[in-house]
């Protein structure tokens, strides 16, 4: 790795948009920088950068395989374990009958962020999308769009919710 200053390599999939901004490790690497570590983000599809320390970094629900692979070259990942954060496969929040409980609910989406970042993922490694992105000028192809967050709602709205989309998770307030 370094011989002076010790490397972070941050991990991201291809089709992240790290570079282009919007995200909060931002702020995060222009801190390490200034206290003296050497940054790379490295996407699953660049060339390996060796470095002291990777920080997985994904911008998705759960983590491509070839992400997976790329953070077993390193020594030490930060968030390397975490490889799938669906609500369904950590909360012990959810309301699992819903004829049974009568109390308040947050309704939520099973992926992060409504599943934009599936849906921005295979729009851009469709054929369409790596075409437009070939020749789109240097415009985005995907940009984000408002969406708003988490639904506090009572038992009635939250069944509704249910019976529209498949995958939504149902929390119980603590």
């Amino acid at each position: 790795m370094s011989a002076g200053r010790p490397t972070l390599a941050i991990l991201t999939h291809s089709t992240d948009d790290v570079a282009n901004g919007g995200y909060l490790i931002e702020l995060m690497i222009r801190k390490w920088e200034s206290m003296g570590f050497q940054v790379a983000v490295v996407s699953d599809a660049d060339n390996f950068v060796p470095a002291d320390v990777a920080l997985l970094h994904v911008d998705q629900s759960v983590v491509p395989d070839s992400c997976r692979r790329l953070a077993e070259r390193y020594p030490l990942v930060l968030n390397g374990r975490v490889l799938d954060i669906r609500k369904r496969r950590f909360s012990q929040l959810l309301v699992d009958n819903p004829a049974g409980y009568l109390g308040e609910v947050i309704v939520k989406t099973d992926l992060n962020y409504g599943g934009w970042p599936e849906f921005r993922r295979e729009t851009l490694e469709s054929k369409l999308g790596r075409f437009l992105v070939r020749y789109s000028s240097g415009e985005k192809v995907c940009s984000r769009f408002q969406c708003e967050g988490d639904i506090r709602c009572r038992r009635q709205a939250a069944l509704d919710q249910l019976g529209q989309r498949v995958a939504i998770a149902v929390h119980r307030p603590r």
